[in-house]
């Protein structure tokens, strides 16, 4: 059996993705495994996802595209992304697979298309942790996110507020302990009472004193500040996960 072309769409414009999903949706071979909206939340994507191909915005929040390709090994096939024409020729120093100028026509679409090649691999494991999706109620509104897309969930009150990798946040009716049974446990850890945090979304744990630790995660700007007793916890998951 064919494989589908596993795709990541990394583009920092919720309109730009929804229109190249709906222009990718002709074409049968292409699955669309993702979405990140900045080269962090790419880089943890790539990390769960496996993706064959990404569509990658080059000007994007806090770092541009070019810097996530030497972060990616191997790296997938990679389509530039850009409203502007003169990143060209660094596109294919870089060997980017083609380069694609806003907006996309259909016909340029499908000629880069023609160009990728699929490397020899199993079928994706479904039940690998990050690569289901949650549905999210939003004042009455449904959506489905991908569980990978959620960098850390803060209580709130009789609320709580889940931030994702592209920096945008929501307030879900729901408390923290219902999220921590529902998001997968290797994944995902409770750290204190009001906080759950994925750790692969960790960046850096600076310890400022015996009673305060500053953490720092993919897709937040400010970090989050941690008593003593939620920074040694975090501490040593990170050691146990890495060994």
């Amino acid at each position: 059996m064919k494989l589908p072309i596993r795709t990541l769409i990394v583009d920092d414009e919720p309109p730009a993705r929804e229109r190249l999903t709906a222009l990718l949706g002709v074409h049968s071979q292409i699955e669309i495994v993702g979405e990140a909206g900045d080269v962090e939340s790419a880089f943890v994507a790539c990390k769960h996802l496996h993706p064959d191909l990404i569509f990658l915005d080059i000007q994007l929040p806090r770092a541009s595209g070019f810097e996530l390709i030497p972060r990616l090994s191997p790296s997938p096939a990679i389509i530039f992304l850009t409203a502007f024409d003169h990143y060209a020729l660094r596109a294919f120093e870089v060997n980017a697979l083609d380069y694609l100028l806003k907006p996309i026509r259909p016909d340029r679409l499908r000629e880069a298309l023609t160009r990728v090649k699929l490397p020899e691999r199993k079928e994706p494991n479904p039940s690998i942790p990050g690569l289901e999706t949650i549905a999210l109620n939003e004042s009455g509104i449904m959506r489905r996110v991908f569980v990978l897309s959620i960098s850390h969930v803060q209580a709130a009150d009789n609320y709580t507020k889940v931030h994702f990798l592209d920096g945008s946040s929501t307030f879900v009716r729901k408390p923290l302990s219902e999220w921590e049974t529902l998001l997968p446990s290797q994944m995902f850890l409770r750290v204190g009472r009001s906080l759950l945090v994925q750790l692969a979304c960790v960046r850096t744990i600076q310890m400022k004193s015996r009673s305060r630790t500053l953490l720092s995660l993919a897709g937040t700007p400010a970090p989050l500040e941690l008593g003593r007793t939620a920074g040694l916890m975090l501490r040593r998951a990170l050691k146990e996960t890495c060994g």
